[in-house]
């Protein structure tokens, strides 16, 4: 499959004696029998089926030139251009790891996180509230303790770690703050509740680099894999980091987070 989605088409996914390259068929009797069997739909469902952008799709073949073929049976999506009389082939995603997709993408479910993808799906589908609040900012515990009693069930033994993620920019919300600190602004006729006080605050006190490392929890395996099911949507989504690398992961004895740290 290419990174836009399409399996092969018409020409290229049969070999000369009419045997399928691809594992969408098994033969080219097989594609006739899906081709037959059918409906045609919209582009809008089209697009929403096979979870591809309408730009992407253009730069296969020309959309204006195209029916828009979808096999329930199979979960077979195709492109038929009919100025080239060419297939183009694509399968129906899950919609379930579509919208799994939304917090976690999927170039990390299949890399970083592939040895537990199944598991992580299987886990949104059961627990997807619990794993939607866990998106938010200072409710990384909550689902990286669920999780954990999760794969427990499933015989897996995983850990819940505390401590902090190192991010590209500092966060200088009042909860970033020890309540020392807050007070001392008062003392030094900064507002708290002012976001440019508190960065004023820090500059005074040279602080910016210790606001980059945000409290924070994620999930390890006994190899030392990092199973992080929130970092994502707290930090990248909020283009505080540009990636999750494992070196921004700082465990609690090696952070040193103080005890009157407001807990993620």
């Amino acid at each position: 499959m290419e990174n836009n989605g399409c399996y092969g088409n018409c020409i290229n996914s049969f070999d000369e004696d009419g045997y399928s390259l691809i594992d969408l068929f098994s033969d080219v009797s097989d594609f006739a029998y899906v081709e037959e069997n059918s409906i045609l739909i919209t582009l809008e469902e089209f697009v929403e089926k096979v979870g591809v952008k309408r730009q992407e799709l253009s730069k296969i073949t020309k959309l204006n030139q195209c029916d828009f073929l979808f096999n329930s049976e199979r979960s077979i999506c195709m492109l038929y251009n009919n100025i080239e009389d060419v297939h183009y082939f694509f399968v129906e995603q899950d919609k379930l790891l579509l919208e799994l997709t939304k917090y976690i993408p999927e170039k990390i479910l299949n890399t970083d996180l592939i040895k537990y993808k199944e598991y992580i799906i299987d886990y949104f589908k059961e627990n997807k509230d619990t794993f939607i609040y866990g998106q938010k900012r200072d409710n990384c515990g909550v689902i990286a303790g669920d999780f954990c009693l999760y794969m427990k069930n499933k015989g897996i033994e995983i850990e819940r770690v505390r401590g902090e993620f190192l991010n590209d920019k500092g966060s200088y919300k009042e909860l970033d703050f020890y309540k020392e600190e807050l007070i001392d602004m008062k003392n030094n006729n900064l507002n708290p509740k002012l976001l440019e006080d508190r960065i004023k605050y820090c500059d005074i006190m040279s602080l910016h680099e210790r606001q980059k490392k945000i409290p924070h929890y994620w999930n390890v395996d006994k190899n030392g894999s990092i199973i992080d099911l929130s970092g994502f949507s707290q930090f990248v989504k909020t283009k505080m980091s540009s990636d999750l690398n494992i070196k921004r992961y700082i465990e609690e004895n090696k952070s040193k987070l103080k005890n009157n740290k407001i807990k993620p």
